[in-house]
């Protein structure tokens, strides 16, 4: 069996404001068909969004379908908010198609622009429900359009259920309103998320553990993974969130518990905090994987598997969650986790991970009037030679991660002190969204000869 495959994690999704009264919209088929890629705006699912990518032409095509028969909206924001937006307005009325190129400057009707830089494809409305496909630049074209950029979009919509009675005349949206963050230019396609035939699971959750009040907790539990005689491997997993808990589980590591095969009592409990020594054995050792807030779960490729049981001496794992209760509410009760879909069918290439850290300093801090700063750290020849082999490894997905403070990360790749094409970078980091992203292209990393100083 090879091993020079690997997956380099980091740690990268959402917020909703929505009221509507009508039934949720299920996925449109044939859009999917034409658009790789699609979510939901809005946690009710009243306000769905595809997308296609041509990077050859620098063009991204959008289709919106919404639960309305009135005008809808869809617009690029700096923030979240609408001053300085580029926003995008449509409708269906009597059979015609209407879209406008529009920016906002406010919190008020957002003014057409003089120059249209966006070209409606097709427009519809059947049984009270409105499909606009539309296609514009990756790149702004004048100075009242933003760039649709690598790294995370923040998406802000909106919908009414009356059609205007002129362009100048739209209805004031109300309630119908929010905004999400996406990975537009990395986003993951509709069906990556299927579970390949033959593949079995075991969940691993929290049992109604009691929240602590405190902002912030970190809770770690051990698993017993399944056992089995021969080695198998892990394939892919999903989150599985308590409902209701969707903004108190921020994010998840797993750990492995190597040559762990049972434990005399197990840990459930906060982290750290009287650790049995065979806990301690687990959070001290390689992440499996990790999950974090807006992230929707994970497939590998058909010919790799994160390898577990068997002689493999991973028979065990720890899960450290996350939980992030800022207003510090009493009585929060989550049984939230993993599911980990495994097979026993080898495949060709075994998955590990790369973690590249900078762990939190007391000492860092602002200076009055200073914006931000900046804090790097190398994953140097003597991590790469221990774990890496000679032939390298292949990066499958990345996830960038900060906490609250971080506003931008990057992942560079150096070889022999020349610097390569960046793996991954984030200019609009979004605390509330992180998910995996596959590069575009295929990226080879090898371990360090010599070292030598990077700039």
């Amino acid at each position: 069996r090879s091993s020079d495959l690997g997956i380099v994690m980091l740690s990268s999704f959402a917020l909703f404001v929505f009221l509507h009264l009508a039934s949720s919209l299920q996925v449109d088929p044939n859009l999917s068909l034409e658009y790789p890629f699609s979510l939901s705006l809005d946690e009710k699912e009243n306000y769905w969004l595809y997308w296609n990518l041509d990077r050859n032409v620098g063009v991204i095509s959008f289709a919106v379908q919404v639960n309305t028969p009135g005008w809808v909206g869809l617009g690029i924001s700096p923030n979240g908010q609408m001053p300085n937006s580029d926003i995008v307005t449509g409708w269906v009325s009597d059979g015609q198609g209407y879209l406008q190129d529009r920016f906002s400057m406010g919190r008020s009707l957002p003014l057409i622009d003089s120059i249209q830089n966006i070209e409606l494809i097709s427009a519809s409305e059947s049984n009270q429900v409105t499909t606009l496909e539309f296609k514009r630049n990756i790149k702004a074209c004048e100075s009242k359009d933003r760039s649709v950029v690598v790294g995370t979009t923040r998406l802000i919509w909106a919908y009414h259920s009356i059609d205007p009675d002129s362009p100048d005349s739209l209805l004031f949206h109300e309630r119908n309103m929010g905004w999400r963050s996406v990975n537009l230019l990395d986003g993951k396609e509709t069906n990556d998320l299927s579970v390949p035939t033959g593949a079995m699971h075991v969940d691993l959750t929290m049992d109604k553990t009691y929240v602590p009040s405190s902002a912030t907790t970190y809770w770690c539990k051990t698993f017993l993974l399944p056992k089995l005689e021969s080695e198998a491997q892990i394939i892919g997993y999903d989150p599985v969130i308590e409902p209701g808990n969707e903004g108190l589980v921020h994010h998840m590591t797993v750990y492995e518990c190597y040559n762990v095969t049972s434990f005399e009592t197990g840990f459930d409990g906060v982290c750290r905090a009287n650790m049995p020594q065979e806990a301690w054995r687990c959070y001290a050792t390689v992440a499996v994987l990790g999950w974090a807030v807006g992230g929707r779960g994970e497939r590998f490729p058909s010919d790799v598997g994160y390898p577990f049981g068997g002689k493999t001496g991973l028979h065990s794992v720890l899960i450290e969650m996350h939980y992030d209760n800022p207003k510090t509410m009493t009585g929060l009760v989550d049984s939230s986790g993993l599911r980990l879909y495994y097979t026993t069918i080898p495949r060709k290439y075994d998955a590990t991970t790369v973690t590249v850290a900078y762990h939190s300093d007391p000492s860092l801090f602002l200076l009055r009037k200073q914006q931000a700063i900046t804090v790097s750290t190398i994953c140097p020849a003597n991590c790469t030679k221990a774990g890496i082999p000679k032939e390298g490894v292949t990066v499958l997905y990345t996830l960038l991660h900060s906490h609250i403070a971080g506003r931008a990360l990057t992942l560079r790749h150096f070889r022999n002190g020349k610097e390569l094409p960046e793996i991954l970078r984030n200019d609009n980091y979004d605390f509330n969204y992180q998910d995996t992203v596959a590069p575009a292209k295929e990226i080879k990393i090898l371990p360090v000869k010599n070292e030598r100083k990077l700039n």
